[in-house]
């Protein structure tokens, strides 16, 4: 599990636009202490997507309040993605992680990021009306979440 999150990593660092580091570049800060209703899996969740989105938004030069939507994509979709190689699903109290997986399965990150986390900067995505024929029967009593464990400081 720990060598597929720093294939990931690898990968999404890869892909962003810039890697190269910055004079300017800020620090990336933990607090474990921040939401301790997660659990440990969970908390490796939003850490995984914590640190995806903060490190794309350094790389796009953009900021928390502004950021490209593949910013968002990427970072949901790690999270997706972790939650799908680990082995106990059990380890996840909270139902937002099978729920955002389910998302992913389907196809509609993309989709599912534009519609709760709209910027008004993003464009609508394709297929949108399908997401929300697709959410209307299988996320009918989602709550979107967002859950910072660290940031770029």
């Amino acid at each position: 599990m720990k060598n597929f999150v720093l294939i990931i990593f690898c990968l999404f660092l890869i892909s962003c636009k810039s890697t190269q580091s910055k004079s300017d570049s800020l620090q990336f800060g933990v607090n474990l202490n921040t939401h301790p209703e997660l659990t440990k899996a969970e908390r490796s969740l939003w850490f995984g997507f914590s640190f995806g989105l903060g490190t794309c938004i350094q790389n796009e030069g953009a900021s928390y309040n502004n950021f490209p939507i593949s910013c968002e994509v990427t970072a949901r979709t790690i999270m997706a993605q972790m939650y799908e190689n680990e082995p106990d699903k059990s380890a996840y109290k909270d139902v937002y992680a099978r729920e955002l997986y389910s998302v992913y399965k389907a196809g509609f990150i993309e989709q599912y990021v534009w519609f709760f986390h709209n910027q008004k900067e993003w464009n609508k995505p394709r297929n949108i009306e399908k997401y929300k024929i697709w959410a209307s029967k299988n996320l009918t009593t989602h709550n979107q979440q967002t859950k910072f464990v660290g940031k770029y400081q």
